[in-house]
């Protein structure tokens, strides 16, 4: 569904991403990797049209979205989910308007058809009872879930998530990373997941894209990820990474 063809990008003098090639299956949870800076998010971004790259072809279920008109591209993003790392809640919204503000916006349904969508969404990531509350009533981790709940009220094919799990506690982390792996069991969606969240990635990746200096330093499964014999990838990793691949999949 998703492939980049050497594709690079710059903000001013600085070179984000270098000719970059990567192919992401649709019958896998795949993760990309990186030091801060390495251009992971800049990645999704491309993704989903929030802004071009400078050269190259990034095709996303047969079309190429740096040649397509505007209107192509948003009809392509109702595919499309992006949950933001922060959640990026609309503070004087309350929970369940969240959830339906992208059905509302573009009248994709009925307003009996909306509220059924948003509940059901809801009740997937176990917060049917809070539709009526604001975001700052909500955990950190309860805000995670409702930007879930609002990617997946109109059920895209592609469901791109930006650090889900970056600055949760280990249980809400899995409660999240939960909820992503039944995502993809229920719906057959395509997960691509930006992390750096060893936990997170060794957890739910089948397979990882590792970008470091603007490359892809590796692109395969995670049991080969942690033995890769390369400098960057070593020191990205460190022995606490080795250390929790293997502790999960002992």
């Amino acid at each position: 569904m998703i492939n980049f063809s050497n594709v690079s990008k710059s903000f001013g003098d600085r070179s984000v991403l270098e000719d970059i090639s990567f192919f992401i299956p649709d019958d896998k949870i795949t993760i990309i990797m990186g030091p801060s800076g390495c251009g992971k998010s800049t990645v999704l971004r491309m993704m989903i049209g929030l802004m071009k790259p400078d050269c190259g072809k990034i095709e996303i279920m047969g079309k190429d979205i740096t040649k397509i008109s505007n209107k192509e591209v948003f009809e392509l993003r109702k595919n499309m989910g992006m949950v933001f790392q922060a959640g990026a809640l609309f503070d004087s919204l309350k929970v369940i308007d969240n959830v339906s503000f992208f059905l509302k916006e573009h009248k994709l349904k009925s307003k009996e058809e909306i509220r059924s969508l948003s509940i059901e969404a809801l009740k997937f990531v176990g917060l049917e009872d809070s539709a009526n509350l604001y975001p700052s009533e909500l955990s950190g981790g309860m805000q995670r879930r409702v930007a879930i709940a609002r990617t997946i009220v109109y059920k895209p094919k592609i469901v791109l998530f930006d650090e889900p799990t970056t600055g949760l506690d280990p249980h809400t982390s899995r409660v999240i990373e939960d909820l992503i792996r039944n995502l993809r069991e229920q719906t057959g969606a395509l997960i691509l997941i930006v992390s750096h969240v060893f936990q997170t990635a060794f957890r739910l990746g089948e397979s990882i894209i590792y970008v470091d200096n603007g490359k892809i330093l590796f692109e395969g499964e995670p049991k080969d990820f942690v033995e890769i014999d390369n400098p960057f990838v070593k020191t990205f990793l460190g022995p606490e990474g080795k250390n929790i691949f293997f502790n999960y999949n002992i």
